[in-house]
């Protein structure tokens, strides 16, 4: 039964390959990438900011009943080459 796992893991590491080469998908150089409504004020979101290399994932204002500032994630908020994840983060 080894023996048959080994030609498996193979061609699934093989599968997965293309996807490094040609990825589905490609944010063009100054563009954002955005997961949600906007990418300011509160709400749940995702998004990656070109202009400044910056990537922030969760969520900001009242959400679940965890205040925040829900100007945090606006642009003056945040910094270059900068990650922010999690619920009211800066």
């Amino acid at each position: 039964m080894k023996n048959l796992a080994i030609p498996f893991l193979i061609l699934a590491f093989a599968q997965y390959l293309p996807a490094q080469v040609n990825p589905g998908l490609h944010i063009e150089a100054g563009m954002t990438a955005l997961f949600g409504a906007d990418t300011t004020g509160a709400g749940v979101k995702a998004f990656w900011l070109s202009s400044k290399g910056a990537f922030r994932a969760g969520g900001v204002g009242n959400f679940s009943g965890f205040p925040s500032d829900p100007t945090n994630w606006d642009a003056d908020s945040i910094g270059n080459l900068s990650f922010a994840a999690g619920l009211g983060t800066k």
